[in-house]
């Protein structure tokens, strides 16, 4: 098959069974303790620019995950506001 490989040149930090909404919101709020022994997490501080692009073809307040539960609106929306409260970005 002639298949383009879109990961080709990409460093994946997290795939699999391991891909989360739980890991997707340790990951951004900078919670080592919701990720893998030495798993990476957003380190960002008050000058960074965030820019957080998901695409998904969920439904209206929801992002699904390919395991466990999906995202909510509401959970995605405390994340950010951690996220804030922790200077995380600009």
């Amino acid at each position: 098959d002639n298949v383009t490989d879109v990961y080709r040149g990409c460093n994946v930090d997290y795939s699999g069974k391991i891909v989360t909404a739980k890991l997707f919101l340790s990951v951004i709020t900078g919670d080592t303790s919701g990720v893998p022994t030495n798993g990476k997490v957003l380190k960002s501080g008050p000058n960074d620019r965030v820019f957080i692009n998901f695409v998904d073809h969920g439904g209206v307040g929801i992002v699904a995950f390919p395991n466990g539960p999906l995202l909510h609106a509401k959970d995605l929306s405390t994340a950010l506001k951690t996220m804030q409260k922790k200077n995380m970005f600009k």
